[in-house]
């Protein structure tokens, strides 16, 4: 799906990880998809109690609309190359699209994205049965951050 506001837009990126050199993050993409179910299952629940007009999506639209989103961020951090980070930068942003739509409000949007990060940090220091070191947290922190990017821009722009 193309996001009618971006799709003649190129992805920017920033200072992203695989510009400042840092390293893939295997183990860390391997955790998150191992845990993938657990993230979305757990994201759908905390955030279907923090904003009740998401309960007339159903699971299968849930799971459609995280699922791409979670993989492109997956692959981003698991190679850190600059293919996968477009593809994040071009997928992030439906989230923000399909909220705009919703009429949530950037707030909304931003604490569905604290959810995911709380989520998927915690779910994958719990599938290493460890903490994460600085440079693995900053690997998905980074990830989320550009998909919060890309997502809030997404919806300021409809």
């Amino acid at each position: 799906m193309v996001v009618p506001a971006l799709q003649h837009e190129e992805v920017e990126l920033h200072t992203l990880p695989w510009q400042r050199g840092g390293p893939p993050m295997p183990q860390i993409a391997a955790a998150l998809r191992a845990r993938k179910q657990r993230i979305v299952e757990e994201w759908r629940e905390r955030t279907l109690l923090a904003k009740p007009q998401l309960h007339q999506m159903t699971d299968q639209q849930i799971d459609a609309e995280i699922g791409p989103i979670l993989a492109a961020m997956t692959n981003a951090i698991e190679v850190n190359a600059e293919a996968q980070w477009r593809e994040l930068g071009r997928i992030a942003p439906l989230q923000g699209f399909h909220r705009f739509r919703q009429h949530f409000t950037l707030t909304q949007l931003l604490d569905e994205y604290r959810i995911l990060r709380e989520v998927a940090v915690r779910e994958v220091e719990r599938e290493l049965n460890r903490r994460t070191t600085r440079t693995e947290a900053c690997s998905i922190h980074d990830a989320i951050d550009f998909m919060i990017r890309q997502g809030t821009l997404a919806m300021v722009k409809e």
